[in-house]
């Protein structure tokens, strides 16, 4: 997995980027860092690099990636292909350098991820090892409304008054479960398989993703928002952690974060097939 221009064009802030299209935040291909060259067989893994007058000299498809030094003539550009700019006379080094900075630190946090579902780590450490990359609380709950994990640090910034974390392995408050059930809005957007924004009566937003095993929702994955509005990079990187937490459920350590009840009898059934 890597990472994609949703997340790029955020955290290039600094360079005063703009965008044209960024592709779907479930695509996360990119790897690498090149300079373009004539004559380059373009790559969905790679970010390219390039003068904005050299854009059509490219043989671009759907899913190639581009950042333009100066703004680019986007007529003939092919759906599904990203593409950011910065001013022609950004500091190509500092920029280069910058890059390479924010592609190592996800590949950094995506090697502690894999690391920590391949040593059955406690599920809370996923979300804890996140904290740094979304500086927002994190939560998890099961399909039954159990919390499997809710965390954050006050370092990030102060929780309001009407916030407070979920307890760890317990149950949605009855009140709470309640409304739930009776929401329809919630109802179908537990059916959703990307990232999306849900907005409570209270008019608070969540960004949530929903963890999917054979086709079975299992949990969903909740980015709470306190320091700033949930954006495309926010979307891109939840749906990067909700992959390892899949692939916790899929490989059945998750059953012991839950409490002995029907519902490990419920996923463990869903992991067979049943």
């Amino acid at each position: 997995m890597g990472i994609n221009l949703s997340i790029l064009y955020y955290d290039l802030e600094k360079y005063h980027p703009k965008k044209g299209e960024l592709g779907s935040a479930t695509s996360t291909s990119l790897r690498y860092i090149s300079f373009w060259r004539p004559g380059d067989i373009l790559a969905n893994e790679s970010l390219y690099i390039l003068d904005a007058g050299n854009i059509g000299e490219l043989c671009l498809e759907p899913g190639i990636s581009l950042l333009c030094l100066g703004e680019p003539d986007l007529t003939g550009l092919p759906d599904g292909c990203g593409i950011i700019w910065v001013p022609e006379n950004t500091d190509v080094k500092s920029l280069f350098s910058e890059l390479s900075k924010l592609f190592f630190r996800y590949q950094q946090w995506e090697m502690e991820l894999y690391q920590a579902v391949s040593q059955q780590r406690s599920m809370a450490v996923l979300g804890k090892l996140s904290l740094d990359i979304f500086r927002e609380p994190l939560s998890l709950f099961a399909c039954n409304f159990l919390t499997i994990f809710s965390v954050y640090h006050e370092k990030y910034g102060k929780m309001p008054r009407d916030f407070s974390l979920f307890k760890e392995k317990e149950y949605l408050s009855a009140d709470v479960m309640s409304s739930i059930e009776k929401s329809d809005n919630l109802k179908e957007a537990l059916k959703k398989k990307i990232p999306y924004i849900y907005q409570d009566e209270g008019e608070k937003r969540t960004l949530c993703c929903n963890i999917w095993v054979n086709g079975k929702n299992m949990a969903t994955l909740h980015m709470d928002e306190i320091n700033h509005r949930a954006c495309e990079r926010d979307a891109a990187l939840l749906y990067i952690l909700s992959q390892h937490i899949e692939e916790a459920f899929a490989g059945g350590y998750a059953l012991s974060e839950l409490k002995k009840t029907e519902m490990q009898v419920y996923i463990q059934n869903v992991l067979d097939g049943k």
